[in-house]
């Protein structure tokens, strides 16, 4: 198991978590022989983007960074650790760090293709096994092995998905939200 080093940063985990579902979830309607599941995780995806873009407008911009505290430590004139968002009651209910990172990693493994992103997943698990990281730990695992793949910079990766409250331009052209030619899609979600 990986954990967060900062609790603020909890797209590690359930980013990851939203991602590998739905992964997971693919996989096994695919194996129950349902042909049109490509088009129905597309669907949910877009429900996931029109619930992000929703929090965009309803919810502070401190609550829309992956990554608030930017691996810097608040210090009180008492020298007492505090974290960003700490007593805002509406960081619990929040989904952005579920969906901004579930995007994030889709937006990785468009870039590099799917056996190679669950590889390096499989990777980031082995090698942080039982410790707490922070967000760059993975992007830098990212980019150690992929960066030749990668569209942008890393410190763009970092700035546009996890520092940012907005959503990146980039995000509008995921392989995983393109499904407006299905007639499915248009009767639920136009």
């Amino acid at each position: 198991m990986v954990g967060a080093k900062d609790w603020t940063e909890a797209w590690l985990s359930e980013g990851f978590a939203t991602f590998l579902e739905d992964f997971v979830h693919q996989k096994a309607v695919t194996k129950l022989g349902h042909e049109s599941n490509d088009v129905l995780m597309k669907m949910r995806a877009k429900i996931k983007l029109k619930s992000l873009k929703a929090e965009t407008e309803n919810v502070s911009k401190d609550l829309l960074e992956l990554r608030p505290m930017k691996g810097e430590k608040l210090i009180d004139a008492s020298d007492t650790q505090f974290v960003k968002n700490g007593l805002n009651p509406m960081a619990g209910l929040s989904q952005s760090h579920y969906l901004k990172g579930f995007f994030l990693l889709h937006h990785l493994k468009d870039t590099i293709g799917e056996l190679p992103f669950l590889k390096l997943i499989q990777d980031y698990f082995n090698i942080y096994r039982g410790q707490l990281v922070d967000s760059t730990e993975f992007i830098h695992l990212y980019y150690k092995h992929y960066k030749a793949n990668a569209p942008q910079s890393m410190d763009r990766t970092i700035a546009d998905w996890l520092d940012s409250p907005r959503l990146p331009n980039t995000l509008e052209h995921l392989t995983v939200l393109q499904c407006e030619h299905h007639g499915l899609y248009r009767d639920v979600l136009d």
